[in-house]
């Protein structure tokens, strides 16, 4: 694998813009969290920092792991940071404990529940993209914590630390999150297949790639018709509906678009309306306008 010894401003860049998609997701998901148990305020917001910093870790961390393998492909080769710079192993260990030491703090703040919170985060964040566990290699395991972390773990947090009580629409977006997931995880898998089986194993691999297009669509269509069943059930909020909208051309693209692979314009769209939206919902939060909000709350 080469590296640049002199690297270009755009790959450090590229550290932090990498994967925005998804670490901004996550930040989108951890607000509703704080927000519809009217908790984004100065008190919590160091948890959605954390949360959305730790989940920026994560990430790079995955790519960190992955760059032996993408360095084999020129487009994800572009795409991950460690192809393109070396960084010594001691210089990237010290910034990663300095910054888990300002999350840790955070999480510690709520006692040793978010303390075990906290732990849990760090042990998945390490199984799954490092040896000698990978769980990103291990079919079906693969899924699982995809399904059960990437984006139902960051609402679980935002919720469960502030101990506020959890609501009957806090299991339903968890069963949400957890379907989104499982779609955008057999989604990437099946972008990345014919790389993918070269190096590794994962379920896309296992099952195949044929098959696990059609599973694809067939997890979309559960999640959009579980969507609709907690519509027709007046169990969502109805300041959730425009987050629906935004995401709705997503699903129809699985549909529409063939064998082509997911458009990432739409996905990178499809984010920056969700993060102006939620900033919307901030300054509705943190100006003290909630209580409107909460009252469409039907349950």
């Amino acid at each position: 694998m080469q590296h640049a010894t002199h690297p270009p401003r755009v790959s450090w860049v590229s550290l932090f813009t990498n994967h925005a998609d998804a670490w901004g997701l996550t930040c989108v998901i951890a607000s509703l969290g704080l927000i519809i148990h009217n908790n984004l305020n100065w008190q919590h917001a160091p948890l959605l920092v954390a949360v959305t910093l730790n989940y920026w870790l994560g990430f790079a961390l995955n790519d960190y792991f992955d760059a032996q393998f993408d360095a084999s492909d020129p487009v994800k080769a572009r795409r991950n940071f460690f192809c393109q710079v070396h960084i010594p192993r001691k210089l990237l260990l010290g910034f990663v404990l300095i910054l888990e030491a300002a999350v840790f703090l955070v999480f510690a703040s709520y006692g040793l529940f978010g303390i075990s919170m906290y732990v849990t985060a760090i042990v998945v964040m390490w199984a799954y993209s490092a040896a000698p566990i990978r769980l990103k290699n291990r079919p079906g395991l693969d899924l699982l914590t995809h399904a059960i972390f990437v984006q139902t773990f960051p609402y679980v947090v935002s919720v469960a630390l502030p101990s506020t009580g959890w609501r009957v629409i806090d299991s339903a977006l968890v069963v949400l999150f957890a379907l989104a997931s499982l779609a955008a995880q057999l989604e990437q898998q099946v972008r990345d297949y014919h790389l993918d089986k070269q190096f590794e194993s994962n379920f896309t691999i296992w099952f195949g790639h044929q098959p696990t297009r059609i599973l694809l669509q067939l997890v979309t269509i559960l999640l959009v018709v579980h969507v609709v069943a907690i519509i027709s059930l007046q169990m969502l909020p109805l300041f959730l509906l425009p987050y629906i909208v935004i995401a709705a051309p997503i699903m129809l693209h699985r549909f529409v678009r063939g064998k082509k692979p997911r458009s990432e314009n739409l996905v990178r769209l499809t984010l920056a309306l969700s993060l102006v939206y939620t900033a919307l919902l901030w300054l509705w939060a943190m100006t003290g306008n909630i209580e409107g909000m909460t009252t469409l709350l039907l349950i």
